[in-house]
């Protein structure tokens, strides 16, 4: 299985920035964690990244690494302005139509971490609307995709779960499920982008 694992922001674009915390920096340590555990099972031999280290990309470039990838994973971590403690819990996106992606969902959240609240079912990523940033994210990977935003790290409680490293360890696994869930779910080779 191929996959290919998106931590978003990067380089000037940090993300999301609230009391020390940095998105950018965040979901780059999550898709590295993430790819060194998938790349230690013999059924992940193509995990690509469409970056390594700091630097930023665009999203064309983005959706160009993930070519050929039987899913790729979008890593972000929310944001709320104003009442910060009404948002929390991790949320899933997906575009109409992309199945594999909603299976995958579906498990993820279903296995999603301690903790952590948010929807039971992944939204649909639609062009204008309040999830036109999701669908923008979404829409140059030329794989099935899944925008996971872990947290909002604007909610004081979710941020201390995604600091922690049982919150870390929970959101890993919960995009393993996600990933293994295809592997049953087809018996063909392929390739897997986070």
């Amino acid at each position: 299985m191929k996959v290919c694992i998106d931590p978003g922001h990067g380089g000037s674009n940090t993300g999301a920035v609230h009391k020390g915390f940095i998105e950018k920096d965040y979901v780059l340590l999550l898709g590295r964690r993430l790819k060194d555990i998938l790349l230690s099972t013999y059924w992940f031999t193509d995990v690509k990244m469409t970056r390594e280290y700091d630097m930023g990309r665009d999203l064309h470039e983005r959706g160009r690494v993930s070519r050929g990838c039987d899913l790729t994973l979008v890593l972000h971590v929310n944001a709320a302005r104003k009442k910060p403690e009404l948002f929390s819990g991790m949320r899933l996106f997906r575009l109409e139509g992309d199945d594999k992606a909603l299976e995958a969902c579906r498990r993820m959240l279903a296995a999603h971490p301690v903790g952590l609240g948010g929807p039971t079912e992944p939204a649909i990523a639609e062009e204008g609307g309040w999830t036109e940033r999701a669908y923008n994210v979404l829409r140059y990977h030329e794989s099935p995709a899944i925008l996971v935003e872990c947290g909002f790290c604007t909610n004081d409680h979710d941020r201390r779960i995604l600091l922690s490293e049982a919150g870390k360890a929970g959101i890993i696994a919960s995009c393993l499920v996600g990933i293994t869930s295809l592997m049953t779910s087809s018996s063909q080779s392929g390739s897997i982008c986070i």
